[in-house]
């Protein structure tokens, strides 16, 4: 409201996110803990665009996405630096992302992007190495992450894939 007032909102794309979820008791967890299930990794993204931009890749964005989306929609090239994929081009159809929870020995996260699934490779510690604990999930069949497919021949697979450059 307040960009509208001020004359600029139709000159101007919004983004509005979150850095992190929060937890209400789904996994025996509340607030926002340590752990990377979906309820604490999944976040809105909220786009306000005048020009009506194409947003392609929206399912698997991550806060890396933002800012070489928001280059690309001003025509500024992005460096070789940015780990990111703007949200404007199509969604690769594989893709792994790394993300940690900010405890150095805490929950890592590797999402790997197959084709349509998305697969969620967790496991606790300072290192792959030296984890404590470990899970596999495939989110698009199993939103709310219940069956483990770390020990199945096709969870196998998937942490090779994962693991190849840790």
């Amino acid at each position: 409201a307040q960009l509208e007032k001020q004359g600029i909102l139709q000159n101007s794309i919004v983004y509005i996110s979150s850095d992190h979820g929060e937890g209400f008791g789904e996994h025996g967890h509340y607030g926002h803990t340590r752990f990377l299930y979906e309820e604490h990794t999944k976040i809105p993204l909220f786009i306000y665009d005048p020009l009506n931009n194409q947003y392609l890749n929206t399912t698997y964005a991550t806060h890396i996405d933002i800012a070489p989306t928001i280059l690309e929609s001003l025509g500024i090239e992005t460096t070789a630096e940015m780990k990111g994929l703007s949200l404007l081009k199509p969604a690769p159809q594989n893709r792994i992302t790394r993300h940690q929870s900010t405890i150095t020995d805490g929950w890592k996260l590797n999402l790997i992007k197959r084709g349509d699934k998305i697969y969620k490779h967790m496991w606790e510690g300072p290192t792959y190495a030296e984890r404590k604990e470990e899970l596999l999930f495939e989110t698009s069949s199993d939103p709310q992450e219940q069956e483990n497919l770390i020990e199945t021949e096709q969870g196998k697979v998937i942490v090779k894939l994962s693991t190849q450059e840790l």
